[in-house]
């Protein structure tokens, strides 16, 4: 069955559970510096249930435990982010709103979240 909205209303996607767009991630060791997830930018570790942003390939999703700094990003321009913050394992990321750079889209946080390998943790972008 098909439901239209009457006309005047705005349709919006709440993306995945909880609102906005989120995936769970087991952290792999990225070169033995950096733990999360990683497609090959760096190395090839972790894993995702599920690209969080349909047609999109997440590229990273580590921290650096040293700087302390953590690194969410997409080697492509993904609108449907931007301006959303992240938010790991319920817990809002202060400073952590995705912007556009160069063609990639990403975030960068430092609020001391480290993610330790073989922990798996639920993230979402909201």
């Amino acid at each position: 069955m098909l439901i239209v909205p009457p006309i005047g209303w705005k349709v919006v996607s709440a993306g995945g559970p909880g609102g906005g767009y989120s995936f769970n991630m087991t952290a792999g060791s990225i070169v033995g510096v950096f733990f999360g997830y990683d497609t090959g930018t760096y190395g090839y570790a972790g894993s995702i249930d599920g690209e969080p942003v349909p047609g999109y390939t997440l590229g990273v999703c580590f921290s650096a435990p040293t700087v302390p700094v953590s690194v969410i990003g997409y080697n492509a321009e993904v609108p449907e982010i931007v301006g959303l913050d992240v938010w790991v394992n319920g817990v809002h990321m202060p400073g952590s709103t995705f912007s556009l750079d160069e063609g990639r889209t990403g975030s960068q946080f430092g609020d001391g979240t480290e993610f330790e390998e073989d922990n798996s943790y639920f993230i979402e972008f909201k």
